[in-house]
C-alpha cells in the first residue's frame, strides 16, 4: 500500500471551505486505499480515516508560525517513508524542496501569499522587499516540485508564465447529498451571504447594493470572520440605514447552511474584480455549494466563475465591484420566479457534474503519473 503524507497551514476540521476541500481529498484518497498521513494546524484526531501527525499549533506572528509549520513538516516527511507528499503552501514546500532526498512532491496551490497577504495585510504594501521575496520563493517551488495542481485555469496560466510544468486544473467539488434538505421548506425574502469577510469577497459592494432593495427583505451574511471585519460592515449598514435588516452570522457547519440555503431566496457571490482573482485566480467553493442547494445565484461576472456557471442559465452575472448593477442583478432575479426556477434547476443541474467523486478521480491519475497506485 503506498504512503501519502498530506500537509496544510489549515485548520481541520473547521466550518470553511479550505476545511471541507481538505477533508474531501483525504476522504477520497484513504477511500482509493491510499495509507494516508496528514499535518494539519491543531488536528490531534484521525480525521476521514487519515493518522493526524502531532503538529502543535506553532505561536508567533503569522510568518513566524507559517516558518514553524513547514519545519515540523519536514521533520515529520524525513521521520517517515513516503511514496509521495501532498502540501498546499510555500511554507512546508520551501522546507522539503530543500531536502535532497525527498520523494516526489505536489504542490496544491490555492492562494498566493504574494497576492493575497497585501490585501489581507495592507501594511505589507509598505514592504514591497518582502512581498517580492515571497513571490520568488513561490516561483521557485513552482519550477521545483514534480506535479502542481490548481482549482483553476487563472491560477494555471499564472504557474504556466512562471515556468511551472505538469500542472493539473482540478476544480473544487460538492457531495450534492449532504445540500439537500428533505420535506417543505417555506422560501424567507432573504438573501444569503456565506464564505468569509476577506476584502475580496466584495461585503462592501453587497451592503451598497442591498440598502437599494426596499424591505421586506433581509441580507444574511454567514461565515469567518477576522478582528474588526464584522464591525466595518455593520457600520456601514449603519451609515446606510439597513443595519436592522442584516443579520451577521457565525460559521457553521454544512447541515446548518444547507437549511439556510433552502429557505433563502437568493445567494451571492459578489466577489471583487481585483488582482487575486483576475491574476491568481480561485474556484468559489461557496458558488458550487449554493448550486448544490438549488438556490438561485448572483455572481460577479469574472473568468473564474465563468469557469463554473452560465449566465441566466445557471446562474445570472452582474459586472464586479457595481453597487447598481449587483441591485439590479438580485432585484431581477427576486421579482422573475421564471428566471429564479429556471436558475435553480439550472444550478442544481450543473453542481451535479462537479462532485468530489470527480475530483478524486483526476487526483489520482496525477498520483499516478508520479508511479503512486492506490
Amino acid at each position: 500500500m503506498a504512503r501519502i503524507l498530506y500537509a496544510a497551514f489549515d485548520r481541520v476540521p473547521a466550518p470553511k471551505g479550505a476545511s471541507r476541500h481538505i477533508q474531501a481529498f483525504l476522504h477520497g484518497l484513504v477511500r482509493a486505499g491510499l495509507e494516508v498521513d496528514a499535518c494539519l494546524l491543531g488536528s490531534a484526531t484521525d480525521i476521514e480515516g487519515a493518522r493526524c501527525l502531532p503538529c502543535p499549533p506553532p505561536t508567533g506572528h503569522l510568518l513566524e508560525r507559517a516558518l514553524r509549520f513547514g519545519q515540523q513538516v519536514r521533520r515529520h516527511a524525513q521521520g517517515g517513508h513516503y511514496d509521495l507528499i501532498h502540501f498546499r503552501s510555500l511554507w512546508e514546500g520551501m522546507e522539503l524542496l530543500r531536502w535532497p532526498h525527498s520523494p516526489p512532491l505536489i504542490y496544491e496551490v490555492n492562494g498566493l501569499p504574494s497576492l493575497e497577504w497585501p490585501i489581507i495585510y495592507p501594511l505589507l504594501r509598505k514592504q514591497p522587499n518582502l512581498v517580492d521575496k515571497l513571490r520568488v520563493q513561490e516561483q521557485a517551488l513552482v519550477r521545483g516540485v514534480d506535479s502542481l495542481i490548481t482549482p483553476s485555469r487563472q491560477t494555471a496560466a499564472l504557474l504556466c508564465s512562471w515556468g511551472g510544468q505538469r500542472i493539473e486544473v482540478i476544480p473544487n467539488g460538492v457531495h450534492p447529498g449532504e445540500w439537500t434538505v428533505t420535506g417543505h421548506t417555506t422560501r424567507m425574502p432573504e438573501i444569503l451571504y456565506m464564505g468569509t469577510f476577506s476584502a475580496w469577497q466584495g461585503l462592501t459592494v453587497l451592503v451598497q447594493a442591498f440598502a437599494k432593495l426596499p424591505p421586506p427583505w433581509r441580507l444574511r451574511l454567514v461565515g469567518a470572520r477576522g478582528k474588526g471585519e464584522g464591525i466595518k460592515v455593520l457600520a456601514l449598514a449603519q451609515r446606510l440605514g439597513v443595519a436592522e435588516r442584516i443579520t451577521l452570522q457565525p460559521a457553521v457547519a454544512v447541515p446548518v447552511l444547507a437549511r439556510l440555503l433552502a429557505r433563502a431566496r437568493l445567494a451571492v457571490a459578489p466577489l471583487d474584480g481585483g488582482e487575486r482573482h483576475r491574476v491568481q485566480g480561485a474556484c468559489p467553493l461557496k458558488i458550487l455549494e449554493y448550486l448544490a442547494a438549488g438556490c438561485p445565484v448572483v455572481a460577479s461576472r469574472l473568468p473564474l466563475v465563468e469557469d463554473l456557471v452560465r449566465h441566466g442559465e445557471s446562474a445570472w452575472l452582474v459586472t464586479p465591484d457595481d453597487p447598481d448593477a449587483l441591485t439590479e442583478g438580485m432585484a431581477r432575479v427576486l421579482r422573475d420566479d421564471d428566471l429564479a426556477t429556471r436558475l435553480r434547476i439550472g444550478g442544481w443541474r450543473r453542481a451535479q457534474s462537479l462532485s468530489w467523486d470527480k475530483a478524486i478521480t483526476r487526483l489520482l491519475a496525477v498520483y499516478r503519473a508520479l508511479g503512486v497506485e492506490p
